[in-house]
């Protein structure tokens, strides 16, 4: 169903980084829902993939040092509805 050649979890941002320099050709993969799609009607046969969904550093609101509104990379729609 789905033609993968490999699947790299990153479990940092540096880590992240490490792997995209080592496999060029990967694809980040959050969600997951839009690469999944191209891969099943093989668009991106054979693709590489770095998760990047175990990122906690890339989700969440907060303020960044000149307060502004921080939203992480990761976040989802809810957590940000919720967020007082």
């Amino acid at each position: 169903m789905y033609d993968i050649k490999a699947l790299y979890e990153a479990g940092s941002v540096e880590e992240a980084i490490h792997l995209l320099v080592e496999h060029p050709q990967a694809q980040i993969l959050a969600g997951g829902s839009d690469v999944l799609v191209q891969i099943r009607e093989g668009k991106r046969a054979g693709a590489e993939l770095v998760s990047i969904y175990g990122i906690d550093a890339m989700r969440g609101v907060s303020y960044d040092e000149e307060e502004a509104i921080r939203i992480g990379s990761l976040t989802s729609f809810s957590h940000i509805a919720a967020d007082p």
